[in-house]
């Protein structure tokens, strides 16, 4: 049983929000499309594995996607974890396609394309320090006894895995038979079903979903963007205000009520707090008075008196932010 979702990347959702408010011509552009690419794909191949997930469901186990935990001071991930009463399972998800073979004494994996060899970490040293990292969790919680089990599945259709490698290396419709195999290893319970919900409860109260400053990160400056309304017809940033509404240059597109998007994106690029100054730059618009009644409609929490007003953008990037995908996926198809 599934007790919290997958979600969709804030940095992928902040790159593509970038992305589309570079010039075509800018030195980056090709390396935050290139970056887009590699989550996007991340986060294919883990929706595509919850078509193998489906075949070792059960109603007395618990399932959690994506999970980003506090380990020391740092975090680690965790693509899926199950949880049952007779052992817990992590689950790395990999989308690579092609020839691929690991070193598992060097630490490496390779992918051989037509084109080149790309070398990666190994993902069993990854699923290990997982192991090491979630034990250590469930220590503070007392779970002292339970066994921590994973697995590294490949998904990709195109991908033929080395036969020399760990054998918790799958293809993805060997997660069914791995499971079993799991399942008769471990016939003991360890855990009741009041623990196991206790902590999935409280793996979700800790999750921290990594939200980077990826203006920060690819080096780009506010002044490299450009600012305006995008429109979701033509995915273009041509719309002028023009009496009260919004109209794309390009295609004619009343975008009046897209203006909120506009807000989000700079969410995503900037910050969760906004200023009358900082948001007629980001929608382009010259009027304070226009902008303050824009405000006054959005119902924004704010502090600070009126002149010196800071406004907080409190999106749920998960459901607000989704959108974004979709111009994406619609912008590379007509190119």
């Amino acid at each position: 049983m599934e007790v919290k979702g997958h979600e969709i990347p804030i940095n992928l959702l902040s790159l593509i929000a970038i992305y589309f408010r570079l010039p075509n011509n800018h030195e980056k552009s090709a390396t935050i499309n290139n970056e887009i690419t590699n989550y996007y794909s991340g986060y294919k191949g883990e929706l595509a594995n919850d078509y193998f997930i489906q075949f070792i469901d059960r109603d007395d186990m618990l399932i959690l996607h994506d999970l980003r935990l506090p380990f020391m001071k740092s975090f680690y991930q965790i693509d899926t974890l199950i949880l049952t009463s007779y052992f817990f399972l992590i689950i790395e998800i990999k989308n690579l396609s092609n020839f691929i073979r690991f070193n598992h004494e060097k630490g490496d994996m390779y992918q051989q394309t037509d084109l080149e060899k790309r070398t990666f970490q190994d993902p069993i040293l990854q699923a290990d320090a997982q192991v090491h990292q979630f034990k250590s969790f469930l220590y503070q919680l007392g779970l002292t006894n339970v066994h921590v089990e994973t697995l590294v599945s490949f998904v990709n259709q195109n991908a033929t895995l080395a036969e020399e490698r760990d054998p918790r290396i799958i293809y993805g419709y060997q997660l069914k038979q791995k499971f079993d195999e799991l399942l008769n290893k471990y016939p003991g319970i360890k855990v009741n079903q009041q623990k196991l919900e206790f902590l999935s409860n409280t793996l979700i109260k800790k999750n921290r979903p990594l939200h980077s400053d990826m203006m920060k990160k690819q080096g780009i400056k506010a002044h490299d963007l450009t600012y305006g309304i995008l429109c979701p017809t033509c995915l273009k940033l041509s719309s002028k205000r023009q009496q009260s509404k919004w109209i794309c240059s390009f295609c004619r597109e009343s975008v009046r009520s897209y203006f909120m998007r506009t807000f989000i994106e700079y969410a995503l690029i900037f910050d969760n707090t906004i200023t009358n100054k900082k948001a007629r730059k980001m929608l382009g618009i010259n009027s304070s008075d226009a902008m303050q009644k824009i405000f006054q409609r959005s119902r924004f929490d704010y502090f600070g008196e009126k002149g010196n007003r800071v406004y907080q953008l409190n999106f749920d990037f998960q459901k607000d932010s989704a959108y974004l995908i979709d111009y994406y996926l619609r912008l590379k198809n007509l190119n």
